[in-house]
């Protein structure tokens, strides 16, 4: 596979699938997380494994996070 795959190359849709699982805000308000990524077809497991994380960890919503003042994360 190629290391940066296009849509011209053979690799591109190996790992079509992916989901992007939000966690928590930085101390800045910046948010993180992480993605799943798997093969083609295999969405509805993204999506179970995604329910699954907030189910055990909700997610904080943005809209609902404590204001950050502008000197955070210094």
């Amino acid at each position: 596979m190629p290391t940066n795959p296009s849509p011209e190359s053979e690799g591109w849709s190996y790992w079509p699938t992916a989901v992007s699982v939000p966690m928590r805000l930085s101390r800045s308000g910046v948010p993180n997380g992480f993605m799943l990524s798997a093969e083609k077809g295999k969405e509805r497991l993204l999506l179970e494994l995604a329910y699954e994380i907030e189910q055990a960890r909700p997610f904080l919503r943005i809209q609902d996070a404590a204001p950050v003042s502008a000197d955070a994360g210094r």
